[in-house]
This record gives structure tokens, sequence and C-alpha cells, in this order.
């Protein structure tokens, strides 16, 4: 029997950093359901908001020097274990400040301060992960980063230790307004930082968009394919319309065609804020599907008629906006000008 070439361990590594990360983009999705439902009686501080919003941003932040990975050859376990850390730490992070449905019936204002403390704890623990891995891992430590690193840290500190809701309303805008800026001129290069990556991998950083939109898609996959076991169990407690088992269906393969359409995205000249759009697709159709998966009713077939018919409107709303970004996906991405022709692949198969 012929012996096919070993897989590469940085292979393998970097499909487990995408899995990581794709699994906290899952836990940050149903905090944004909770926020567009306008019908919804939870509330969520606006502070708490622009938090989940910064939070997603930053997962890509976080992503896009990953791709560094592909430049080490030798790996050790131990190795191994400190990547699983930092996609850990950032996990916990986004399942602390993604609102859930514990949220009914508290204040929200109260109910951010219970959770601030141990996001930004959190938080200021993955960027001394992600200075360990400079020095450690990729061997770079340079000023501009460390200088970085230290001032999230020390921002991520005082915002933990500030209980009270005026002091967070004051410096949370400040501290998104700064990272804001700091983003931007490291991805224009004005300044050193993570988000300029090496020339020997702009070849492979569409494999790696690509890739990263694929484990996205897989995991908003399996959160459909959850609801549709609910659906489909009759102890369940849940009586779907009919509507709502046909587009469940229609989503998940949907999700199932953005795999297909991986390849296509592999193009040169991708930069980090080319992977914050790529995300925003597999985003709103999940976000769009939670909108018109069945809740708990009274069992009845007119309850689940009359919720369907309520939530409606935002779910098909939300599926425009995925044409949209399909469109503007092909058209400025990928097809360029032939964009408009091929955007219809992505919407229709």
């Amino acid at each position: 029997m012929e012996t096919l070439p070993a897989l590469p361990t940085n292979i393998l590594i970097i499909v487990l950093a995408m899995i990581l990360w794709a699994l906290a983009f899952a836990q940050l999705a149903p905090g944004f359901r909770i926020i567009l439902d306008t019908k919804s009686t939870i509330q969520v501080s606006w502070v708490q908001i622009g938090w989940v919003a910064f939070a997603w941003a930053f997962l890509f932040v976080s992503f896009w020097p990953l791709i560094d990975i592909l430049l080490l050859e030798e790996w050790v376990f131990t190795d191994l274990l400190l990547m699983v850390l930092g996609g850990l730490l950032f996990f916990f992070a986004a399942a602390a400040i993604a609102p859930n449905g514990t949220y009914a019936g508290n204040d929200g204002e109260a109910r951010y301060l219970e959770v601030a403390p141990l996001f930004f704890g959190l938080f200021a623990a993955y960027q001394v992960w992600l200075l360990v891995m400079d020095s450690v891992i990729f061997d770079r430590s340079d000023a501009t980063r460390i200088g970085l690193s230290v001032a999230a840290i020390v921002a991520a500190v005082v915002l933990a230790l500030a209980r009270n809701m005026s002091v967070q309303k004051v410096l949370s805008p400040v501290a998104w307004i700064l990272a804001a800026v700091v983003v931007a001129l490291q991805a224009n290069q004005v300044i050193e930082g993570r988000l300029v990556r090496p020339d020997e991998l702009a070849p492979l950083q569409g494999w790696i968009v690509g890739l990263f939109l694929g484990a996205v898609a897989l995991a908003v996959l399996f959160a459909v394919a959850a609801t549709m076991v609910q659906i489909i169990n009759p102890h369940s407690g849940l009586r779907p319309y009919v509507t709502h088992t046909a587009w469940g269906i229609w989503v998940f393969l949907w999700m199932i065609l953005i795999w297909w359409r991986v390849p296509l995205l592999v193009t040169d000249g991708w930069e980090y804020y080319h992977l914050l759009f790529v995300s925003i697709g597999p985003l709103l159709l999940f976000l769009s599907w939670t909108f018109l998966a069945p809740q708990g009713t009274d069992g009845s077939a007119e309850a689940a008629r009359a919720q369907y018919f309520e939530k409606a409107p935002q779910s098909f709303g939300l599926l425009a906006a995925v044409a949209a970004w399909a469109l503007v996906l092909n058209a400025w991405l990928v097809g360029g000008a032939e964009g408009t022709s091929g955007a219809i692949g992505w919407i229709v198969g």
C-alpha cells in the first residue's frame, strides 16, 4: 500500500484554531438575536450592546494574526495547549457578554454590571495570552505589540472594577473609539501590529478566509440542526407551523451551499476588513433562522401559525440582507466585473 504524505502539524493547528474561534462566533450570534428583536421583553443596556459588537469585531482582529501559524513548521504539544487556551478564553468571554434568556425580567443595566467583571477579566487574560503567544510561539515581541496589549489589559481591569453604570457609560465609548483607531491604523499599516501580515502569507490568505467562513457556517449549521431536532421531537413542546420546517431545511441547505462556494474566495489581496465583511453573511442567515424558529407555545397549530407570521417580517428582512451580502461579496471580492451575474450562484446555488 502506498504511504500517504504526512499532514503538516501547522495545518492541523490552524484548522483547530478556526473551529475554536468559530465556536466563539456562535456564542455571540444568539445575543445579536435578542438585541435585534424589537418585540422582546428582555432589556439589554446599550453599553452591553456595544461590547457585544466589539467582541464580534475583535474576534476577527484576534483570528487574523493566527494565519502566522502557517509560518511555523515545528510544534510541540505544549504549543497546542497554549493555542487551545486562547480559543477557550475568547469562547467564555463571548458567552459572558452575549445576552441570553436569563435576562428576562431583569434590569438590563444591573445584569450588565453582573457580567462585566467576568467579561473584562477574561478579556484581560486574553491579552496576556496574546503577549505570551508573541514571545513564546512567534518570537516577535516588539514595543508596539507590547504597548497595545498592556494598554488593553489596563483598560479591561479598570472596566472590570468599575461598578458604577455612569462610569461604564463614559469609559466604554472611549475604549471603542480608541480600539477602532488602532485597528484602522494597523490595517492600513500606519503602525505596526498584529494586523500587518508577512508578504509570504499573501497567497494563502484567501484560503484562510474561505476556510474560516466555512468554519463559521458549520457552527451555525449545527445550531440550526439543533433546533430542527427539537422540532421533530414530539416531547419538546414545539408545534411548528409547516413553513417553519420548510424554511429550516432551506437555511440548512444554504449553509451547506456556503461551504460549497468557499473555493471561490481563494483569491489574492485579502485584508482584515474583508474577513470582517465575509462573516456577516452566516451571521445574518443564522439570525434570520432564530427569528423564524418556533419558540415554546401552548402546542396548538393556531399559536404556531400566529408566531410564524409575527416573526416573518424580521426574518425575511434579514434574508433580503443576506442576498444583498452575497451580491456585494461576489462583485467586490470574488467576481469583479462579473459580480452581478456570478452572485446568482451564491444566492440560488
